[in-house]
């Protein structure tokens, strides 16, 4: 995509834009702060903000609402120190939950029990670099805090934003996005193509479909097309239909934007969207096997909160919310100094990724943990929990 003022990946990528649905919507962007408790936490030896999340909020997955109301003494949340003092958000409560978890030199790795990497000693710099462009959706106009109230595993906004894979040239029966309904006071010899956000755009519903006031559609743009003959598409906002005409193209309001929303961009119905708010995935042996065969935006080193898309696909049983490892198979190499010597080096986790779309043609991946920065086009996947 070109210089767009919401891009993919990057720590303050959408948890939650815009609802879609009825639930109540999960994140905020960096700009607002998410209401603190009054309660500290002072970083230990071995924390991690994780752990941090697991034991206070009962769910590690909310350790970016940490980071973001202590941004002062956070410098990168990729390492926090012992001895900082961290405020807690929400209505934080220490639990019984058994931390695990593994120091690197004093510094601490923030999102998984286990990571091994290295850092230089003297820098202090986090070896995982944030993607070079960050996406921040809007905000949600309802503004509600993600510890504030029950959640599903993978929240709304993760599955709209989330690219996928698709047959050639996309979905079927697909409307489109025709221009902005805006009434400029200026002439101007070019029509603007490009719109801004909660501006009204004319659509041309999908085939067969009939609206009301209040439905929800998704643009997207057409991506590149893959080796294994699918195409990515991505989407670039919802928009909500203020007007249903009969025959005529819908007035529709822009109330979310991932990329550029632009004249003659693909429109579908929103997904449907039904997780219970207590089902997490359960640890899987031997689950089913991938391989990534794209990474957003050409990111050099995905890191948390990046997409990529798997070539397996709802055939093999995935459902949103399950997880993936993606690892570095068993090798042999040559022991150096030992002629013909050979060692079998063992299997290596390099991140965590939880599913938050399938289709029939992928499945896309949002990484929720990293233990190495070799995230890339070829890397292996393996499915080690499974949603209910």
């Amino acid at each position: 995509m070109r210089n767009v003022p919401f891009r993919r990946g990057g720590l303050l990528a959408v948890l939650l834009s815009s609802v879609v649905a009825s639930a109540p919507l999960a994140a905020q962007d960096s700009t607002q702060s998410t209401p603190a408790t009054g309660q500290t936490h002072t970083v230990k030896k071995g924390d991690t903000l994780w752990d941090i999340a697991h034991s206070y909020l009962n769910d590690p997955f909310l350790w970016p609402e940490i980071y973001r109301i202590n941004t002062d003494v956070v410098e990168d949340p990729h390492w926090i120190y012992p001895g900082e003092t961290l405020k807690l958000p929400g209505d934080a409560v220490k639990g019984d939950s058994t931390l695990v978890t593994t120091v690197v030199d004093d510094r601490v790795s923030p999102t998984g029990p286990d990571r091994l990497v290295e850092a230089p000693r003297s820098s202090g710099a986090t070896i995982f670099a944030l993607s070079a462009s960050r996406r921040v959706a809007t905000v949600s106009r309802f503004g509600a805090s993600a510890t504030a109230y029950p959640h599903p595993a993978v929240r709304v906004g993760e599955t709209f934003a989330a690219p996928w894979a698709d047959k050639i040239n996309g979905p079927n029966d697909q409307g489109t996005v025709v221009g902005s309904a805006e009434i400029t006071g200026i002439a101007s010899q070019t029509p603007r193509s490009r719109m801004l956000n909660e501006e009204r755009a004319y659509i041309t519903l999908p085939k067969g479909t009939v609206t009301a006031r209040g439905d929800r559609y998704l643009a997207f743009e057409l991506g590149p097309v893959l080796d294994n003959g699918t195409q990515m598409v991505e989407p670039t906002g919802v928009l909500e239909v203020e007007r249903a005409e009969n025959g005529d193209a819908s007035t529709a309001r822009i109330i979310t934007q991932y990329g550029n929303v632009e004249a003659g961009q693909g429109v579908i119905p929103v997904d449907h969207f039904n997780l219970s708010d207590d089902a997490r995935p359960a640890p899987l042996t031997l689950g089913p096997e991938g391989t990534v065969v794209f990474v957003p935006d050409g990111a050099v080193l995905p890191t948390v909160q990046s997409y990529v898309v798997l070539d397996i696909t709802a055939k093999a049983g995935v459902k949103v919310g399950d997880q993936f490892t993606l690892f570095q198979p068993r090798r042999t190499v040559l022991v150096k100094g030992r002629g013909d010597e050979k060692a079998t080096l063992p299997e290596e986790r390099i991140a965590l990724g939880q599913v938050v779309k399938v289709t029939d043609h992928g499945t896309t991946l949002m990484l929720v943990d990293q233990q190495n920065p070799s995230v890339k086009v070829g890397t292996k996947a393996r499915m080690t929990a499974r949603m209910p």
